[in-house]
């Protein structure tokens, strides 16, 4: 049996060509792939209003099953994000009924199913959990190359990977960052968004690194050679909803992570083995003080999480992550 989608997830489609599941990431999307022999349209993200007429079109005229993969508790982005804007009471509603419509919904993690479940009175059945995971291939120059020789070259090197969405996030470090001014052997990172408050930093001190491309991620932050990773999130309920994304990909990096205490990232390190637990300001600076000042016990952590990242959270080896993205297709294909 042959299955077609649009914007399917990447790293499954070398696997499910085994089974004759065809995904394909290049279709251009319109009517016209009701008439090519597509069978689901994947979308990711957030639908934009304007599409609605078009899916539903694809669903109602050419039987086109419609899946909608989602990272992020929408209906609870918190007032403080630069974000919340995009999501007024009409957005909402729109959301509401999209999904109502939408055969499948996935999603990345348990919290943010019970979360749409109970924000979009959804049916438990439509809501597929299907975790991020990591893609071993592009790591592997970096890992083969790169370590373990990161865990001790110079300088020291903390980092922190974000958006402005994660303004009120950054509040959970308190003023770490500008205690350790005086220490020039210590050096942070910030990619993505630069907060305001470290612009007025020495850059001997604070590096502003901009987005790259998707493509380019996981090259970008291992060439930075973190040691350290800091996870930073806000005690909310939009949080809870997120993924351990940035974990992984610190991990995969070589760095030793630094987390709040949420179960977003604590539910996936052993404290004190697999990295630390932040529970209080004090803690951050604690925390990065003992990985600057013992090297071996950085290497040890970050290679402890690097082996459970890849055990566990990747599309190289046989866990149950995996497995249940490959078995959702499958389930789809035969339906």
């Amino acid at each position: 049996m042959t299955y077609r989608c649009v914007n399917p997830t990447i790293q499954c489609r070398d696997e499910l060509a085994k089974d004759d599941i065809i995904l394909d990431m290049d279709a251009t999307v319109h009517l016209d792939i009701g008439k090519q022999g597509y069978t689901h349209f994947i979308g990711h993200r957030i639908p934009h209003p304007k599409r609605l007429p078009f899916l539903l079109k694809l669903k109602t005229e050419h039987n086109i099953k419609l899946i909608w993969e989602v990272d992020d508790d929408l209906a609870s982005v918190p007032d403080w994000s630069p974000f919340k804007v995009n999501f007024d009471d009409d957005m909402i509603c729109f959301l509401d009924m999209f999904f109502q419509v939408s055969d499948y919904i996935i999603v990345s993690t348990d919290h943010l199913k019970v979360a749409v479940i109970d924000k979009h009175k959804m049916d438990p059945a439509k809501i597929i959990v299907l975790k991020n995971l990591i893609d071993v291939k592009d790591y592997n120059s970096f890992i083969r190359f790169g370590f373990p020789q990161v865990s001790f070259r110079t300088p020291f090197q903390v980092m922190w990977s974000g958006s402005e969405s994660h303004v009120k996030d950054l509040d959970e470090l308190g003023d770490m960052v500008y205690r350790f001014r005086g220490n020039k052997e210590i050096f942070f990172c910030f990619h993505g968004w630069f907060p305001p408050k470290y612009r007025t930093y020495y850059p001997d001190t604070v590096l502003h690194v901009p987005w790259n491309t998707v493509k380019h991620y996981p090259g970008t932050i291992c060439r930075l050679w973190p040691h350290v990773g800091l996870l930073p999130l806000a005690p909310h309920y939009f949080n809870n909803s997120k993924s351990n994304i940035k974990l992984l990909e610190m991990s995969m990096a070589g760095a030793a992570c630094i987390s709040s205490d949420i179960m977003t990232y604590a539910n996936d390190i052993v404290h004190g083995e697999t990295g630390f637990i932040a529970k209080n300001m004090d803690d951050w600076y604690d925390y990065v003080e003992a990985l600057f000042r013992d090297p071996v016990l950085r290497r040890r952590m970050s290679d402890k999480a690097l082996e459970y990242v890849i055990e566990n959270w990747s599309w190289q080896t046989n866990n149950a992550n995996r497995r249940a993205w490959l078995d959702f297709y499958r389930m789809l294909a035969n339906c």
